[in-house]
């Protein structure tokens, strides 16, 4: 039986840029553990994470190439992105989303459902 085409190239990611991601992902969950991302980022119906990524990359190019703090600062915008990303396509399609939860068992995913339509930012006219 012929296998379905891929859609997704999960494969092509950069390991050390998804790394320095997930860091960022870490440290925010641990300065702001009583805060999910996804509802306090989507309650301000605004464009705030695409605000903090252009700030992040305008610091990150004001340091010098190749330094830790750099690679951070544009990691934190990736993160913002990513974000943006995820509420432009709850906006889009409100359809559940698979997310990881640190349990006993760290591979078992836990199924989110959509943000109420209270929580989901108003498209821009």
């Amino acid at each position: 039986m012929p296998r379905k085409p891929i859609s997704q190239r999960y494969d092509l990611i950069p390991p050390l840029g998804l790394k320095a991601v997930a860091e960022v992902m870490y440290e925010g969950a641990a300065k702001y553990p009583d805060l999910p991302w996804r509802s306090y980022r989507a309650e301000g119906g605004d464009e705030t994470p695409v605000n903090h990524a252009v700030s992040h990359v305008y610091k990150g190019l004001s340091l010098e190439p190749g330094t830790t703090e750099r690679a951070r600062q544009l990691a934190k915008a990736a993160v913002n992105l990513l974000m943006q990303i995820d509420i432009e396509q709850m906006r889009g399609d409100p359809s559940p989303v698979i997310a990881f939860r640190l349990t006993k068992e760290p591979s078992s995913p836990t199924v989110l459902g959509p943000l109420p339509p209270s929580n989901l930012p108003k498209a821009s006219a």
